[in-house]
């Protein structure tokens, strides 16, 4: 498979694993779900971001333990459109786009 391919498939099985855990409707289980498929797509996709031999790979990554308190449900504001390029990657610059923001100061 081409690199190009690969990374499209990380890129996808990424995005199908965030959806996966934004519909479940427990957020612990949501929690839960996205560590187990991190740690597979880390251990096992081509893409990884580990490199050869990186103990990561078999032990999994390190993450804090689900904490209820540290679960924000915030608006997203409308804000000024701006586009923004990333920081170039192997892959290119990424152009962003503003399409919101969010406050966590009450």
């Amino acid at each position: 498979m081409s690199t190009e391919l690969e990374l499209a498939s990380w890129r996808r099985m990424t995005s199908e694993l965030y959806a996966a855990v934004r519909s479940e409707d427990d957020p612990q289980r949501g929690h839960a779900l996205w560590r187990r498929g991190r740690d597979e797509l880390f251990r096992s996709h081509r893409q990884r971001p580990l490199p050869p031999g990186d103990p990561l790979r078999t032990t999994g990554l390190p993450y804090w333990l689900y904490d209820l308190g540290l679960r924000f449900e915030v608006p997203v504001l409308a804000a000024e459109g701006e586009v923004s390029l990333s920081a170039p990657a192997s892959d290119g610059a990424i152009t962003m786009d503003r399409i919101g923001e969010a406050s966590l100061v009450g």
